[in-house]
Order: structure tokens, then C-alpha cells, then sequence
């Protein structure tokens, strides 16, 4: 009887690991840490008077303990557990407030406590249950802040033009316990109020749009107070602070504050007008999110940006009260990307920080990083991901079934791999490959030759210390190939493989060609040797027109040799193309733009040798919706296959049956599903789940019936997984993602004037006959050996005419063209 339980026990275990779209666990099984502090944005922070801190945001885990959306930490950083909402919230807290019993007010985009629903604007007990006391309210649109008078009442600002179902003019007080204050009712009507501030005499300084960006003070009724001067700005106020001088200082995006200039920063007088001892100099190169005032005397400013006045700083500047920069404090070397700091706090003598970043100062550092005084790192407290500690971009498996990734990770493992690694084929670090100081920038892609050599591709300078721009091939052992060395090439956004070993480049290239130095090129072709290929070209000059092209975005190799391109135009002219072995444009094929409308957003190969092609389109309140449709290579639609974003999320990649994988962002969890190659739903593959704020899965790697994923997450279906994973799915491997294909012979055929194009892309043309509707040979062609032939032909331009086509196999193709 024991034997057979246990056997049951195996079985079960087995079935649950062999489900499809569950979590390889034997994948790295070191990996069981999401790296340093959360693992989602952090919206903002409050100071406890004991000592603690509230941080809150889109997170879930803290240290890899649940921590829903709000936690609680001790003055030692370690989190406070007699503080615990369980699973709590199912959304983002985007901003809250400290009563003075402790307990917390707070709002953002959940819908629920505890699976219960509730109102976006509740009160949590010092312990971080639900305050049922409190009056729940909900605002029809975003709350940006909340205030707390010394009475307790407490001052909400935003977007809403509704409280409660009652009209409202952005700027409402509540009672302490949660309902509307009548006394109060703000004089003007403001488009938007982004922040507000409450003075020690109860006044009111609002920061709102009224025509344009203003600061504004009101009396504790909501009456303007005309012994304030009102202060205009020419764009748009971020935050507001009240120093402990009475002081305000204000930040955002603006060039002017009462037609002085003053680029974001301003610091203004108790009376309204301009402090002009706070000298800022160019001000901000960027953008101003959140400032702290500090007790002694110094300002914390945070948000994205590159400078502050003649002070090159990213994203953190510490001034002191004339507005004079801090040189002694520490400032983040920038490390590419969009990241920015949110949000920021003094605890103790520390600096918090929070925002959207997963490194701080080259270090990993997942939306959170604690700083010391002096803006150096403070590493009390903090593990590091054994897994890639920042995203993967490419995963090539090697002749031994190892696995070589690259990206723009630093560490993999919890060992230093700068950007690039190899792992064997259960995701564990190898040492036999050894970059050194590896790549001092992201790698986007890898292209492993037939030879065995990696060509990189990415956003790099150097290599283990050696120059190489953009571009650089490596031996199997990791040491540099250095016979091939490229030069400076500009801007290589991304490169192809062809099956020949030549590699086509793309972006924005500046490159010599046949003794012409210096020259703008889309794309380029390198043969193996590492020169370049002066039988292709893509030059920028007069291609499709002056100005039509943006930038080059994709580039398709197709099984014949041709590729299709993808841009963003400067006009509502064409974004894919297709261009003929040698570069030059292929106009045969029907340009594709007008029929997508707005911008392709990406091509992707399916099995049967068709491509999903997808474009973007704005919609206000739904942010972006991307439509997919279907090509042949010779450019024409599929009618029967369109899907949306709204239903099915967006697309991630096609594994070799066909079968389609999506993200679908439900929150910081999104969805993970797959479909079957004709869009309908798999139903033998399960939800799982994806976390991140904004998941991507850029390489993927198939294992006969299994995946391994790589991108930007740090967890699949609930399991810790640093930016890489495998799971199960059948039919994985069953053909590669580029497919060699039979495509069936199709007939192009193309009338101008009194000239007919006939084409065959797939095969070579044996004879051409073309006849008008009444039957009468107007133009023919005999002995043919090539892909196509121009014929003219007399008679009404106008007319409609049948092409009868033999190619070389005997199989005749006829086709009517108006």
C-alpha cells in the first residue's frame, strides 16, 4: 500500500511537471531570489515618527516576502512583519498619507481588499487591515496626492471632477474619517492639479492648469488669497514643496516662471514672488518628479534627467538652499535606458529612492536603492539575483547544446558576466567561456556562424577593454576574433545572418563605400572576412523619396534571398517594403503602410512561410492598441486573420508548430497565453503567469517540447526566475522560427502605360503570352530563363488584360490585371 502511494505521489508530481506551459524547475535551479529589494515600481514613501518607513507602489514582494502593493520596513531595512495586508490589493497604490494615530490613507487603481471590493480611496490600521471606521470614497479619475492638515483632515488633488458621484473641482478635503468637508470649496475650477501644499497657517498653495501652469494660494476655506502673487509657468508644474522656511519650490517641465527664465526648477518667496538668491543657473536638462526638503537645510531632486545647470547628473542632485549643487554627493553613472526616479525620501540619514529602474549606479537595483548620506550605495540588507540581474535580449544555442545570452545583464549566477554569458542547457554558468571585462554596453543580438564564431551586435564601444563599435565577433572560448574588426559604422541598430555567412546590418550607418567616404546607409552586408560587400547597398539618399524614412526598425531575410524591411516614415507613405538580393527596391512588391495606417511595430515569421505584421494605434483611455494581420512574402493579406491587443494582448513569439504565445498585461502579473495558429485559444495550455511591471520576452530558445524564454521578469508562474526561464510545451521544436519553406509558385503582374511586369518570385519563367478579354494576343514572350520580363503591348492603356505564364517546372499560371 505505501509503494502505491507513492507511486501515486511520482505520478502526480510528474503530471504536474509535464503540464504544458508549467515551470521547468530543473531550469537553474539556483535561482531562487529576485534580486535586490521589490520587484515592481515604487510610486512613494512615508515616514513613521518611530522610525519606519511605508513604501508603496506596484510591487509584490519585498526581500522575496509578499508584500502587496504597500510594505512596512525597520530603521535596519529588514521588513516590519507585525505590518501585513496578505494579498490584499490587487493594483498599484499611487499615492497615501500618515495620519498622526498612524494609521494610512491611501489610493491608486485596485479594486479590492482581501477580494472584497472596494472604493480607490480607503484607510489602512497601523497594521495594515482594513479600516472599516473610515469612509471609503471613489474619484472618477486619478488622485495625484494627498495631504494631511494637523487636525488630521486630509487634502486630495488630481485629475477627478467627481467625489462620491458629487462634483468636485480638483482639489477636495475629507474629514478625518473619510467624508467630504462642506466647509471647503476651492475657488477656481483648475483643468488639473498636480500637487498641493498646506502651510503652517493652514493655507493652501495649489499647483494646476488654468489656461496654463500656475501656483496659486488659497485660504483654508478654498477662498483665493489675494496677498499672494499668482506664479505662471510656460509648460507644466510636476510637484510642489513648502520648505521649513515657508518657502515653496516647484518642479517640472518649463522654460519660463514669470517670463524669467528658469528651466524646471524655481524657488518662490511666502508672498508669490520669484526667490531670486536661488540662482539655478541652465536649470534642468530633463524632467522633475518628486524633491525633498532635508533638514539640514539641502533639497533632494528626482526625476529624469541629464544635468542641472552646468552639472552633468542623472536622475539625483542634491542643492543646497542658493541652489548650488552638492559636488560631494555621489551622482549615478547613467546607464542607458528610459529609467527615472519617481520618488524619493530621507530616513534617518539615509536617501531612499524608488521609481522604474533595475540598476543604480551600474549596480542591480530593482526599483528601489537605499543610499547613504552621500549618495553612495548602502548595501546592508540586500541580495543579488542568481539568476541575469538585468534583462536578456539573445539567447544561440551552441554545437554542444549550451546556450550563449547576451543583454544587459552584469552579473549571471551572482557571478560578473558584462553582457554576455554562456550557460549550459539548463540555464547553470559555464566557466569555460570567458569575456573578461566583457562589453561596456548592452548587446541586442548574437549571430553564431556556421564556423562555430559569434558575431555581437549591440550598443557597445569596447570589448574586454578593446574597441569595437557596435560590432564584434568572438572565438568559442570568448576571446575577441580580432582579425575582424568593422570600425566605427554609426548607429547599427541590429543585424541577419544570411545562409551564405554574409551579415546584413541595419539602422542608421555611417560607413565609406566605392572610394565615397562618409555616407548615410539603412543598411549594409559584410562578407565573412569582415569587409564589406560593395554589391549591397541601402543608401538614405533618395530612397523612397526625400524624407519618407524616420528609421529602419526590422529587417526579414526571405527564404529566396529578398527582405522586407520595416520603418517608421516621416509621412503616411509606406512601412514595409521589400527590397531585391542586392539592396535596391523591389517594386514589384505592394507597399504595405496605408493598409496598416499607423506605425509596424514589428514583423514576425510564422511556420508556413507567412508574417505576422502588426501596427499601433493610439486610443485614449485605452493607451495602445496593436492590430495583427497576415502576409505573404509577396506582400498580399490574408482576410482571415486579424486579431487585437485587446483580446489577446500582445504577440511574444511563434513556436515551430505555429502555435502563438501573448502577453497580455493584467498589472504587474500578466498573463501568459497561447493560441492556436488560427488565433482561436489553446485550451491544453493553461494560464500561467509573467511578472513584471511591463514584461517582454525578447529571445526565445526551443528544446524539442520545451521553451526557454529570456527577456525582462522576475517570476514565471509564481517561481523566481531572473530574466530566464523553460517551460514545457509541446510541439516547441517541431521547425525552427525561420523556417525553409515551399512556397507555392505566384504570378506578380504590373501594368503602366503600355508596358506589362510579369514576375514569378519562386521560379524562373519558361513564356509570356498577354491577351485583351476578346482573346487577341497583344504581346508574348518565348525562351525565357529569368524571374521576369517587361513586355510592351498596343492597344487602350486602360484596358483589361489576361498574362498566361509558363514557368520552368511546365506548370502554368494566368492571372487578370486591370
Amino acid at each position: 500500500m505505501k509503494l502505491l502511494k507513492l507511486l501515486a505521489v511520482f505520478l502526480l508530481g510528474f503530471t504536474l511537471y509535464a503540464q504544458e506551459g508549467a515551470n521547468d524547475a530543473t531550469f537553474n535551479p539556483a535561482d531562487t531570489s529576485i534580486g535586490t529589494t521589490v520587484d515592481g515600481p515604487v510610486k512613494g514613501f512615508l515616514n513613521q515618527p518611530d522610525g519606519k518607513l511605508i513604501i508603496y507602489g506596484a510591487f509584490e514582494k519585498y526581500h522575496d516576502i509578499d508584500s502587496y502593493k504597500i510594505v512596512r520596513i525597520n530603521a535596519d531595512k529588514s521588513i516590519d512583519m507585525s505590518f501585513n495586508i496578505g494579498s490584499a490589493l490587487n493594483n498599484t497604490v499611487t499615492a497615501a498619507a500618515l495620519q498622526s494615530d498612524g494609521k494610512i490613507v491611501i489610493t491608486g487603481y485596485f479594486t479590492e481588499y482581501n477580494g472584497a471590493p472596494v472604493a480607490n480611496v480607503i484607510r489602512l490600521n497601523s497594521d495594515g487591515s482594513l479600516d472599516t471606521s473610515f469612509t471609503n470614497g471613489t474619484a472618477n479619475s486619478d488622485v495625484y496626492k494627498i495631504k494631511v492638515q494637523d487636525d488630521d483632515k486630509l487634502m486630495l488633488c488630481g485629475a477627478f471632477t467627481t467625489f462620491n458621484g458629487i462634483a468636485v473641482k480638483k482639489v477636495i478635503r475629507l474629514n478625518a474619517n473619510g467624508t467630504l468637508d462642506s466647509t471647503f470649496s476651492l475657488a477656481v475650477t483648475y483643468e488639473a492639479v498636480s500637487d498641493i501644499g498646506i502651510q503652517v497657517d493652514g493655507k493652501i498653495v495649489v499647483a494646476g492648469a488654468l489656461n496654463n501652469w500656475q501656483v496659486k494660494r488659497f485660504n483654508a476655506n478654498g477662498s483665493a488669497d489675494s496677498s499672494f502673487s499668482v506664479v505662471g509657468v510656460d509648460l507644466t508644474i510636476r510637484v510642489l514643496e513648502i520648505l521649513s522656511d515657508g518657502k515653496i519650490f516647484i518642479g517640472g517641465v518649463f522654460h519660463m516662471v514669470n517670463g524669467q527664465a528658469s528651466n524646471g526648477i524655481a524657488k518662490i518667496n511666502i508672498d508669490g514672488t520669484i526667490d531670486d538668491f536661488f540662482e539655478v543657473g541652465n536649470g534642468i536638462s530633463g524632467d522633475i518628479f518628486d524633491v525633498v526638503s532635508e533638514p539640514e537645510g539641502g533639497i533632494i531632486v528626482v526625476g529624469y534627467f541629464f544635468g542641472y545647470g552646468n552639472f552633468s547628473t542623472n536622475n539625483i542632485v542634491r542643492l543646497f538652499e542658493d541652489g548650488s549643487c552638492d559636488g560631494m554627493f555621489v551622482q549615478p553613472v547613467y546607464d542607458g535606458g528610459n529609467s527615472y526616479i519617481s520618488c524619493a525620501i530621507r530616513f534617518g540619514n539615509n536617501v531612499v529612492v524608488g521609481g522604474v529602474f533595475t540598476s543604480y549606479n551600474l549596480q542591480p537595483s530593482n526599483y528601489l536603492r537605499i543610499l547613504n548620506f552621500d549618495g553612495t550605495i548602502d548595501y546592508t540588507n540586500f541580495e543579488q539575483p542568481t539568476g541575469a540581474n538585468n534583462p536578456i535580449n539573445s539567447i544561440v544555442e551552441t554545437d554542444s547544446g549550451n546556450m550563449l545570452i547576451g543583454g544587459a545583464f552584469k552579473e549571471y549566477g551572482g557571478q560578473t558576466r558584462n553582457r554576455i554569458a554562456l550557460v549550459d542547457a539548463n540555464g547553470e554558468l559555464l566557466e569555460s567561456f570567458n569575456p573578461g571585462l566583457g562589453f561596456n554596453k548592452e548587446v541586442t543580438s548574437i549571430c553564431r556562424q556556421a564556423d562555430g564564431k559569434y558575431i555581437v551586435i549591440g550598443k557597445f564601444s569596447n570589448y574586454n577593454g578593446i574597441l569595437r563599435y557596435g560590432v564584434a565577433r568572438l572565438h568559442t572560448d570568448g576571446s575577441l576574433d580580432t582579425s575582424y574588426d568593422l570600425g566605427y559604422l554609426g548607429n547599427v541598430m541590429n543585424g541577419v545572418l544570411q545562409p551564405d555567412g554574409k551579415l546584413i546590418l541595419y539602422g542608421s550607418l555611417y560607413i565609406s563605400y566605392n572610394g565615397v567616404s562618409s555616407q548615410y546607409y539603412y543598411a549594409c552586408r559584410i562578407t565573412e572576412n569582415g569587409t564589406l560587400d560593395q554589391n549591397f547597398k541601402v543608401p538614405m539618399s533618395n530612397f523612397l523619396g526625400s524624407g519618407s524614412i524616420s528609421f529602419l526598425k526590422q529587417l526579414v531575410l526571405l527564404p529566396g534571398g529578398k527582405i522586407l524591411i520595416n520603418y517608421d516614415g516621416t509621412d503616411s507613405s509606406s512601412k514595409i517594403v521589400r527590397l531585391n538580393t542586392d539592396g535596391s527596391i523591389d517594386n514589384s512588391f505592394p507597399f504595405i503602410g496605408n493598409d496598416m495606417v499607423s506605425v509596424n511595430t514589428a514583423i514576425v515569421p510564422d511556420n508556413d512561410g507567412k508574417y505576422i505584421v502588426s501596427k499601433e494605434a493610439y486610443s485614449y483611455p485605452n493607451s495602445t492598441i496593436v492590430t495583427y494581420r497576415k502576409i505573404d512574402e509577396n506582400g498580399i493579406f490574408d482576410d482571415d486573420f486579424e486579431l487585437s491587443s485587446v483580446d489577446y494582448g500582445l504577440l511574444s513569439f511563434i513556436q515551430g508548430d505555429g502555435k502563438m504565445f501573448f502577453i497580455k498585461n493584467d498589472g504587474p502579473t500578466s498573463s501568459f497565453k497561447r493560441f492556436n495558429a488560427d488565433g482561436a485559444l489553446d485550451e491544453t495550455f493553461s494560464d500561467h503567469t509573467i511578472y513584471e511591471y511591463i514584461p517582454k520576452v525578447n529571445a526565445v530558445l526551443y528544446q524539442q517540447d520545451k521553451v526557454v524564454i529570456g527577456g525582462r521578469f522576475s517570476r514565471y508562474d509564481g517561481n523566481h526566475r531572473s530574466n530566464i526561464a523553460r517551460f514545457n510545451s509541446t510541439g516547441a521544436a517541431l521547425q525552427t522560427a525561420t523556417p525553409e519553406v515551399v512556397v507555392k509558385p505566384s504570378l506578380i503582374s504590373l501594368k503602366k502605360n503600355n508596358t506589362v511586369d510579369v514576375e514569378c518570385p519562386t521560379m524562373a519563367l519558361s513564356s509570356v503570352a498577354v491577351y485583351d478579354l476578346s482573346g487577341r494576343l497583344v504581346a508574348s514572350a518565348n525562351k525565357l530563363q529569368d524571374n521576369k520580363v517587361s513586355l510592351k503591348y498596343a492597344g487602350v492603356t486602360d484596358s483589361v488584360l489576361i498574362v498566361q505564364a509558363k514557368l520552368q517546372d511546365g506548370s502554368t499560371l494566368v492571372k487578370k490585371i486591370m
